[in-house]
């Protein structure tokens, strides 16, 4: 008999999902306190919407990743089970993965990202990830039964997900993160560091549906509150990924704060997702949004503390033109176009690069 937390991750998440992907990309925009912000570019002029193969069409996109090589990017198809490769035209390089709990297989992906050796696929419904090579073979394949996961961050030799609320057998405790490789799982301990509450006390729910993890760096990882209440911290961990080792509040515009406060969910019972994806960009974080008003695409955050007036604690805005009455699910900013994805369409936009001076953070 499947455990509790395992019946949770693979039925009811991913049915939470496609609730969100279908009511949760466009949110009510209610007037807020006017924020500060910096434009990128003045507005596609170009756009190519790439063709899915007849034979492997588009179900349901979900989630982007640039490769680690930054010529090309991933595309996940959750609702297919499938990964396309693509380059930064818009070919198919490469498809991999199929529907079901075979090896290669994958019951419903929720996240993927790109490292060196490929792209990493979290698939909740069969509680366990996959590498897959950029060629679509299967490198490593890592399960992690006892501890279901929908989001993830890669690490050396394995992966970082949100700790399972009830205690991996042996241990105590909530933890905050579980560290996952060929060896298994462990979590990582806290001691000597202030946690906070609201991160302490939340439930599998809440980590599962109300966080966005990120990876930073070898061994640093951001959190992101995916609600109501918009609030970030990036988490430094210990060589041997057995403890957190320091804790610190990522900086976050104060207008977006007041921003997210303000807005409401469609439907009443409907759980408040208004970021879609965190990506390391340079020193900042480019975080996307749904819906955060008519033109808010996306922001910045400083990794670390004390911006203060510095251009980059500034909102970044992408005037998304044709995006403008799309549904988009994500997107990858570059100095030059915007890849971006609705459920079942990948488009291309090319811009004017860095139109707005070379010292845009996003040009540098």
């Amino acid at each position: 008999m499947k455990s509790p937390l395992r019946f949770w991750a693979s039925w009811l998440l991913p049915v939470a999902v496609a609730l969100i992907v279908l009511f949760g990309a466009r949110v009510t925009w209610n007037s807020g306190p006017s924020v500060q912000y910096m434009t990128w570019q003045a507005g596609p002029v170009t756009t190519t919407v790439v063709e899915a193969d007849p034979g492997l069409p588009f179900q349901n996109l979900a989630q982007l990743a640039r490769t680690h090589d930054e010529f090309g990017f991933y595309v996940l198809d959750s609702f297919a089970g499938r990964i396309h490769r693509l380059d930064l035209e818009g070919t198919v390089v490469a498809s991999m993965g199929s529907l079901g709990e075979g090896p290669g297989e994958m019951g419903m992906p929720t996240a993927i990202r790109a490292v060196e050796d490929g792209v990493w696929a979290l698939d909740s419904r069969n509680a366990r990830a996959l590498l897959f090579g950029p060629d679509g073979r299967v490198l490593k394949t890592l399960a992690f039964e006892e501890n279901p996961a929908t989001i993830f961050a890669p690490m050396a030799g394995g992966l970082v997900v949100p700790g399972a609320v009830s205690p991996i057998p042996g241990e105590t405790g909530a933890p905050l993160l579980a560290h996952v490789s060929e060896d298994g799982i462990r979590t990582l301990g806290t001691e000597g560091v202030e946690v906070p509450e609201v991160l302490a006390r939340s439930g599998f729910m809440d980590r599962a549906m109300g966080w966005t993890l990120a990876p930073v760096s070898a061994h640093e990882v951001a959190i992101f509150l995916n609600g109501s209440v918009l609030a970030g911290w990036r988490l430094a961990l210990s060589q041997d990924y057995r403890e957190i080792v320091e804790i610190e509040s990522i900086s976050i515009p104060q207008g977006i704060v007041d921003l997210v406060r303000n807005v409401k969910s469609p439907e009443p019972d409907l759980r408040l997702r208004p970021l879609t994806g965190v990506r390391t960009v340079g020193e900042n974080l480019w975080v996307m949004t749904n819906g955060l008003g008519p033109d808010l695409f996306g922001f910045t955050a400083p990794l670390g503390s004390g911006a203060g007036d510095d251009r980059r604690s500034l909102v970044s805005l992408v005037y998304p033109g044709a995006l403008a009455d799309k549904w988009v699910m994500d997107a990858i900013v570059l100095p030059d176009r915007i890849i971006a994805i609705t459920a079942n369409e990948i488009l291309i936009l090319g811009v004017h690069p860095c139109a707005h001076g070379s010292d845009d953070m996003m040009c540098q």
